[in-house]
């Protein structure tokens, strides 16, 4: 995100700055993508808990339904948003 304000022409609100959902997913692994970590809850501010457990990587199907969430959450997010303006 921080790449993308950087690059952001001048005067651009942050808020207004759209990461692509594979970009957020990717980021989000690459972050998280380490064994016993998970991400609760979700906003700006997204807690991590870390244990000694052992985690799987979900199958490519789950992977696709998650995705599926998070573009519907996205979407419905902006929608709002753009009601309330």
């Amino acid at each position: 995100m921080e790449k993308l304000i950087q690059e952001a022409p001048d005067g651009t609100p942050p808020g207004s700055l759209q990461v692509p959902l594979n970009d957020e997913v990717g980021s989000m692994v690459e972050n998280l993508g380490k064994k016993g970590k998970s991400v609760n809850g979700v906003g700006i501010f997204p807690r991590m808990d870390t244990s000694n457990c052992v985690s799987s990587m979900p199958s490519s199907s789950e992977l696709t339904e998650m995705k599926d969430q998070i573009k519907f959450l996205s979407t419905s997010f902006v929608n709002l948003e753009k009601e309330n303006k």
